[in-house]
């Protein structure tokens, strides 16, 4: 009986070495798994603070080459702004549109003169009264001179160009016409697909179009030429490459155009520039 039990205890505390490779082989194996989970983790980790550092880096090469476009759009500005001063047709002024009956133009003539005044108005995409801000001033300006009707402006047409052909539009009232432009939005530069860069020449030729129309209906006309993309147009946006630019960038770009559009301009009409 004690010889029984003896054998049977020997039996069950035998050694056995595959029980154990196999235990061994399990922990070697687990070890081997965090080992390689945790290279990864630190890899991607690596990985993501280099790309983190990276965009910080690109990002603020992006802001120095703003800053750079800003000042060098400041400095045009003003360059152009002397060229213009030299030209006996421009006169610059800053005033309400419901002032614009007192204007002297630099050859020492009144602006607001019967059948040759030329109102430019910083037009909302519809082409409808009020709205807001300049479209608001002329609406208000024009409602007693037979400007309105019927809620509408008074006889607006679409001349017949391809380009610009959705954003330009004449209408008239008893001292003469209004030219009515819708200027580009920041917002939409991503939608139809324009560089930043492009805002610049595209308002340059918005410009100089819907005065080419105006020169046709009055070639000695008296033009108070607005800013447009300012106001509710102008805001901090993304291109269609994705490149960031601020509202102030905007802003002066298209202060620019106006500008540049002037300076190129070789028409016969009297241009006030109304700051």
């Amino acid at each position: 009986m004690d010889t029984f039990y003896l054998y049977k205890f020997e039996k069950k505390e035998r050694y056995n070495p595959m029980k154990y490779s196999k235990i061994l082989l399990i922990i070697v194996s687990s070890l081997s798994i965090i080992f390689i989970l945790i290279f990864m983790l630190l890899k991607y980790s690596k990985s993501k603070s280099s790309e983190r550092s990276d965009k910080a880096k690109k990002t603020e090469q992006e802001q120095k080459c703003r800053k750079l476009i800003i000042s060098y759009l400041k400095k045009d500005i003003e360059e152009n702004k002397k060229i213009l001063e030299k030209k006996p047709n421009v006169t610059f002024t800053r005033t309400k549109v419901k002032e614009c009956t007192t204007i002297k133009m630099k050859n020492g003539k009144p602006f607001y003169v019967k059948d040759q005044t030329v109102l430019v108005n910083a037009a909302n995409t519809k082409f409808k009264i009020n709205r807001g801000g300049l479209n608001k001033g002329i609406t208000d300006f024009v409602s007693t001179k037979n400007g309105i009707f019927n809620g509408r402006w008074m006889n607006l047409f679409a001349p017949k160009i391809s380009k610009y052909k959705d954003r330009i539009r004449i209408s008239k009232f008893n001292y003469g016409y209004i030219l009515h432009l819708v200027g580009l939005q920041a917002s939409e530069l991503e939608g139809i697909k324009m560089k930043i860069e492009d805002v610049d020449e595209y308002l340059i030729g918005l410009y100089l179009t819907g005065l080419s129309e105006i020169e046709k209906i009055l070639p000695r006309g008296n033009v108070l030429l607005c800013c447009v993309s300012e106001g509710i147009y102008a805001s901090d946006g993304v291109d269609f490459q994705e490149v960031n630019f601020t509202r102030d960038e905007f802003i002066l770009r298209a202060k620019r155009a106006r500008l540049i559009a002037v300076v190129r301009y070789e028409g016969t009409l009297n241009i006030v520039i109304n700051n």
